[in-house]
């Protein structure tokens, strides 16, 4: 009876879905599925600021999120990005924390999602780079 309950309890653990590596430029996912893209450790207080664009015309856009009818992507950070856990402390002052763009399946088909690094500045195609001059990140996405 002990192994049975060690079962149940292991079986009840809430397991984050699948983080994906940084640099991760294809991924595979089913309808109502979502995955992450790990992107790294950012500042936030310092005016890093990572979002999803339009690839094409029509893509709803809004705040950072793109849904274009087959995926769903916006960026994370901190305590949603899969594998992290909210200190009990509370969050860091200053300091970086870790990034990941979230897709979700949407509707089957073969979509790419945009995501651009901006620094001070609104989540939009053209924003400054900073210093840095980060090249935009596209993950082609197969929705089944």
């Amino acid at each position: 009876m002990a192994s049975a309950a060690v079962l149940t309890l292991t079986g009840c653990y809430l397991l984050d879905p699948e983080l994906l590596a940084e640099g991760t430029d294809e991924a595979s996912i089913e309808v109502g599925d979502t995955i992450q893209v790990d992107l790294g450790q950012w500042s936030p207080s310092v005016g890093d600021t990572w979002g999803a664009v339009p690839v094409a015309e029509g893509d709803a856009a809004d705040h950072g999120a793109v849904d274009d009818g087959t995926v769903r992507a916006h960026v994370v950070q901190g305590s949603e990005v899969f594998g992290v856990r909210e200190r009990r402390d509370g969050p860091e002052a200053g300091g970086s924390s870790p990034h990941a763009v979230e897709l979700t399946g949407v509707a089957p088909g073969t979509s790419t999602v945009r995501i651009v690094h901006c620094y001070r500045a609104k989540i939009a195609e053209d924003c400054d780079q900073g210093p840095r001059d980060i090249e935009p990140i596209e993950i082609t996405v197969t929705v089944t």
